[in-house]
């Protein structure tokens, strides 16, 4: 079996990731999409206020075990990053919470085919940026 392009598709993945997100009281996007972002392609949204708290979402793929030249395998490894930026630590800090409780051994449903659970791998603790504070989680899990 060799990898389809759903597979190995991140947008699939990141529309999964947000979406688990995004059922919480909490918004994630995609670095492009933020509101009020310098990112933002859209002049309407750049000139839109930065949410007061929310989650950048980023997604890659990750090395697998390594296989012998004959053997292929239909899973890929991926890692989820969540930025999460608040005006103060407590609500980056609750930006964190709210990211584990919603990704956190949970399972995606990408194309029709489920995860296995994801893997809390590291954060970092609040940090001050530009104006805002920000922490990073990191996430794996298989599809």
């Amino acid at each position: 079996m060799t990898s389809t392009p759903t597979l190995v598709d991140p947008r699939l993945h990141s529309a999964a990731v947000k979406a688990a997100i995004n059922a919480g009281p909490l918004n994630a996007y995609d670095y492009d999409e933020i509101p009020g972002a310098p990112t933002n392609p859209s002049e309407t949204e750049r000139n839109l206020p930065l949410p007061n708290i929310y989650v950048a979402v980023s997604i890659e793929r990750r090395t697998g075990a390594s296989l012998r030249s004959t053997a292929t395998t239909g899973r890929t490894g991926w890692r989820i990053g969540a930025r999460c930026v608040g005006r103060t630590v407590d609500e980056c800090n609750w930006a964190l919470f709210k990211v584990a409780a919603a990704l956190n051994e949970a399972r995606l449903t990408i194309s029709g085919d489920v995860t296995t659970p994801i893997q809390f791998e590291s954060d970092q603790a609040p940090e001050w940026a530009d104006g805002r504070y920000t922490a990073r989680a990191l996430y794996t899990y298989v599809h």
